[in-house]
């Protein structure tokens, strides 16, 4: 998690956004805060965060988790629902019910194993880069 401060103020009170990722599947949650809010408030707006969206940080977030990320080799999205979305129109095609079977967990579990190995991949390369500058 992170945290973007010192944008203007919004609505006349929020002025930084808390940027919570998610490990394994790289996706985002931006949610709008004060700086000077402790760790029980945010807690506290994380776990009932509806009413604290702006009407545009959706959209952001929509933006984000259909971007590609080098460490997963796909965007989140893709990993999440198994194909890429284009338009808001594909979200409708990614929530179809599916009946729960061995094969869907197995396909999941493989999907896991497919980010675990590039996430190392990227972290190998990545220490490659910093061992180069030492």
């Amino acid at each position: 998690m992170d945290f973007m401060g010192g944008l203007p103020k919004m609505l006349g009170k929020f002025d930084s956004i808390w940027d919570i990722v998610d490990r394994l599947t790289k996706t985002a949650n931006f949610i709008l805060v004060r700086i000077t809010y402790n760790a029980g408030k945010l807690a506290k707006i994380y776990i009932h965060f509806g009413s604290q969206w702006d009407q545009f940080l959706p959209l952001a977030e929509f933006a984000y988790s259909n971007s590609y990320h080098s460490s997963i080799d796909m965007a989140p999205f893709e990993v999440l629902y198994g194909k890429r979305c284009r338009s808001h129109i594909d979200w409708f095609d990614a929530f179809k019910l599916r009946t729960w079977s061995t094969n869907l967990l197995r396909e999941s579990l493989e999907k896991v194993k497919v980010i675990q190995a590039k996430l190392l991949a990227a972290q190998s390369r990545q220490k490659g880069y910093a061992d180069r500058k030492v």
